[in-house]
This record gives structure tokens, sequence and C-alpha cells, in this order.
């Protein structure tokens, strides 16, 4: 690994209808279940945190590892270097009491929000800095080493997922022009209904998301009001190389709303924005598991998981 002797230089990437961020999911998602991808969902945001204005530290490389712990190598304000290795995060969990060093606001708590208390604990200026291990060139490190011992940590094999702001163009992204004109299309309507606002915003999560590079974009449309679908290819998967996923908000049984994140029984639609970025991140950009033994398979050869598209009744107003 290279050690940078200079402060980065971070710019912002302006969108189309605004600047692009991490994805920020709320912990509730996540409970009960170990998950990498909340330490990679974490790890991002902790990145674009430290590249805020104002910030005490700036981040030279952010990784996570093969034991899901979040290592970072930073600068302090002083242009003393650290290393960091915290462990756990990948283990999203309630706080039992408010001094929970790793998670605040229950589960509402978020990934940015547990970055952000988690930059706020980070040491600088050489305080209260309990040093496990020192690089060559001085670099401090502290946190829990790995298994394999401190110099494991640097060694790129070890190396998962790594982070950066803005995210660098991923080598082995998958896009395709398909996706690009989609991405396009959906971000130009004037009026956009619900589905197709949420449709924009998963698309335009799959452009930039580490998680989701892999993934290939063959074809995605709104179906109604609330409901959307996507067609992409996952290499990940080699039965099923065409895959569909259909997502509504719409309960028709009920007559009422759902929200990926708190389940139901919702009187009025959620946010489409962030409701299309779950989908891109927790659907789509997520490994299939199990679900790919249950795959539907219609007569164009598709493979679809969740339900098949169909022309359901219009849902309600929203209220």
């Amino acid at each position: 690994m290279v050690v940078s002797n200079e402060r980065p230089k971070y710019a912002v990437i302006p969108a189309p209808k605004g600047r692009l961020e991490p994805t920020d999911l709320v912990i509730a998602k996540f409970l009960g279940a170990p998950s990498r991808r909340w330490t990679e969902f974490v790890a991002e945001n902790f990145v674009y945190i430290a590249a805020e204005p104002g910030s005490r530290i700036w981040v030279d490389e952010c990784w996570v590892d093969n034991e899901w712990a979040l290592c970072a190598r930073y600068r302090d304000q002083a242009d003393e270097a650290f290393g960091m290795r915290v462990v756990d995060l990948h283990v999203p969990r309630e706080p039992s009491t408010l001094s929970d060093p790793l998670v605040r606001g229950g589960r509402h708590a978020s990934a940015r929000s547990q970055a952000r208390h988690l930059l706020d604990g980070v040491p600088d200026d050489g305080q209260d800095v309990v040093v496990g291990w020192t690089e060559q060139d001085g670099r401090r490190w502290w946190g829990i080493p790995p298994a394999a011992g401190w110099p494991s940590v640097l060694e790129p094999a070890n190396n998962v997922a790594a982070f950066s702001w803005p995210p660098p163009r991923h080598p082995h992204r998958r896009t395709t022009d398909a996706h690009r004109r989609l991405a396009q299309t959906f971000a130009a309507i004037e009026s956009p209904r619900w589905s197709e606002r949420a449709l924009s915003a998963c698309l335009n999560s799959l452009l930039i998301s580490h998680t989701a590079a892999r993934i290939a974009v063959e074809d995605a449309w709104a179906e109604d009001e609330w409901t959307f679908a996507v067609v992409y290819q996952d290499p990940w998967h080699d039965v099923a190389r065409r895959i569909g996923l259909r997502r509504s908000t719409y309960e028709r049984d009920s007559n009422t709303f759902y929200k990926m994140q708190y389940g139901g029984g919702l009187t009025c639609p959620p946010d489409p924005t962030r409701f299309g970025q779950d989908v891109a991140e927790c659907d789509i950009g997520e490994p299939l598991g199990t679900i790919a033994e249950h795959l539907r398979a219609d007569a164009n050869g598709i493979h679809w998981w969740g339900d098949r598209p169909l022309q359901p009744p219009q849902g309600p107003v929203a209220h």
C-alpha cells in the first residue's frame, strides 16, 4: 500500500438533481443478521463524512477486511499518521445503554449516524491512543488486531472492499448502455409518478454502488403508480443469468403502503428516493442466497424473485 504524504483533494460530484451521497440505511434492516454489507455502508459513510469541510482528520485509505472489520489509515490536523481497525460493526445491534460507543438511536440509527459517532471517537493528536502496532513509516495503529497479527492488516489479499470519496470508477463495473439510457430517461421525466421517482433512484444508486458493481441492468420499467421492475444479470449466479425483480410499495389486500425497512400497514407512501436506494442496495446488490432456489422463469427466460410482473389495480391516492 502507498502512504500519501499530502491531504487528498476531495470533490463533490454533481448529479442532475443534487449531489451523490453514500447510501444511508437504518439499522433495523439488519438487526439480528450479521452482515458485511452493514460494515461496508458504515465505511463508505465514514470516508464521506471525513471528507467534509472542517473534519479533524482526513482518510488516506479505508477498507473492509476479510474478517469484516473496518480499517483506515488517516492523518490528523498535526499531520500525524494513524491506523485504526474496528471490529463487530458487521453485527448491527440496538444499544443496551446510552453509552454504547458504536450505535445511537436504537432501531432508527443509520449507517451515517454510526459512521459519525465512530468518527467522533477517533483519537487524534496522539491523545488516548493505545498503540497496538507501528508501521515502518511511524504510523501508529490502534484497535483490535487481525487473527493473523497486525502486519496482516496491510496484506492486499485481506482487503475485500475499499472506499474513497468521491467513489472511483470501479474497475469491474458492468454498467450497460441500456442502464445509462434508462437512468437518463427516468431522471428527465418532468412530473414523475412515485414509481418513476423510486426507479430513478434505484438506477442511479446502481450506477455508483460498490457492492452492486457486478450488476448489469438490462431493462427497467414502471408498471403503475406504485410498482416498478428491474431486469439484470448477476455473474454470481450461473443458473439464472437474467434475473427480474418487481417491487411495489402498495399492498392491495390491506389498501396500505409498504416501506422496506419498517414493513407494511402505512397510510402514506414512503419516500420514493429512499425506497429505490434500498431496492438497489438491499435487494439487487445482495447475493440471492437461498432465494436462487425458488426463482420462477417466464416465457422470456427471465427468472423472477418476489412477484412476477402483473397489472394490479391502481393503488390508493396518496394521503
